[in-house]
């Protein structure tokens, strides 16, 4: 099955769709499409949103540009210009008491990591997670000069070697959740606009 359209996949949450079609959407959510699950993921996020009180309606041009990062996901052209991979920095392990210059402060439970590269700081929180042995991720990509439509709806993606075994995109504040992720040792590649983030070596341990 080809990648479900964003009505499909708000069809398929709404549990409106017939039992072959919602069969089909989850099976191939299922089969790993990193795509259709970062996109379902982000759905329910604005959807969640919508129940709540405190919605805002977002800026014309952040909508204008979620729906252009998932057409241009959809239809990759064949030609695509190269970004620069730029490694990030640790400037702060809360499990080794360590805080470098100019690291922003981080605070709470749980082990947290910062880093910084280019003009952003990437900080990373690990809580206990079910079943055990596993750990939720919750990070932020934060820009220096606070352009949030710079990290919106971008795409997180935690590597092993050389797959990709996670993914999910940033909500406007450059927020993101990876959920019951294994024990190991990973890179993160944060896909920005100009250039890819990485973040290699990250051991994941029950906190």
């Amino acid at each position: 099955m080809a990648c479900s359209s964003i009505e499909t996949l708000v069809s398929y949450l709404e549990k409106t769709l017939d039992a072959a079609s919602t069969q089909a959407v989850a099976s191939h959510i299922d089969s790993g499409c990193s795509l259709c699950k970062g996109t379902l993921e982000w759905l329910q996020m604005v959807m969640q949103a919508l129940h709540t009180n405190e919605l805002k309606e977002p800026p014309r041009q952040t909508v204008d540009r979620l729906i252009r990062h998932f057409k241009m996901a959809k239809r990759k052209p064949l030609w695509q210009p190269v970004r620069r991979l730029v490694a990030a920095a640790l400037m702060f392990d809360s499990t080794q008491q360590l805080e470098f210059s100019d690291a922003r402060s981080v605070q709470g439970n749980g082990k947290q990591l910062l880093y910084q590269a280019e003009s952003y700081d990437i900080d990373i929180r690990f809580t206990p997670a079910r079943p055990p042995n596993t750990t939720n991720i919750m990070g932020q990509v934060l820009p220096h000069e606070s352009d949030f439509e710079r990290v919106t709806a971008i795409l997180i993606e935690l590597y092993q070697g050389d797959s990709a075994l996670l993914s999910t995109l940033t909500d406007h504040l450059g927020v993101f959740n990876l959920r019951k992720v294994p024990a190991g040792l990973y890179d993160f590649k944060i896909q920005l606009p100009d250039c890819i983030l990485a973040i290699h070596a990250v051991s994941v341990a029950r906190p």
